[in-house]
């Protein structure tokens, strides 16, 4: 799979430039270039760049609780015209045994 990297001069033109990295980010793009470099100062760029670095991380750490926090189980039955629908419950993941059976 390729390794592509976000073009900020190019792409995410509806934000602030400084403000690309982070979407960048949470778009899924791990690098990212720009042209014109020296039109900002390099710690302001730093800073940006650490943001979405950050950004990226709260997505990775996150992103599984979220999705399970915010799923939903149904079982349907019944014909088009009177539908039934039963909320699934999920049980909660068992916990791995710390005493191996031998």
């Amino acid at each position: 799979m390729p390794k592509l990297a976000a073009n900020l001069t190019m792409t995410f033109a509806e934000v602030p430039f400084l403000e690309r990295f982070a979407a960048a980010a949470r778009a899924g793009f791990r690098g990212v270039e720009f042209l014109f470099p020296y039109d900002y100062d390099a710690a302001v760029l730093f800073n940006a760049l650490v943001f979405g670095i950050a950004s990226l991380a709260a997505q990775w750490l996150l992103r599984r609780p979220l999705i399970a926090a915010n799923t939903r189980e149904f079982h349907v039955t019944g014909s088009w015209d009177d539908p039934k629908i039963d909320r699934i419950e999920r049980k909660p993941p068992e916990a791995a045994s710390t005493t191996g059976t031998q």
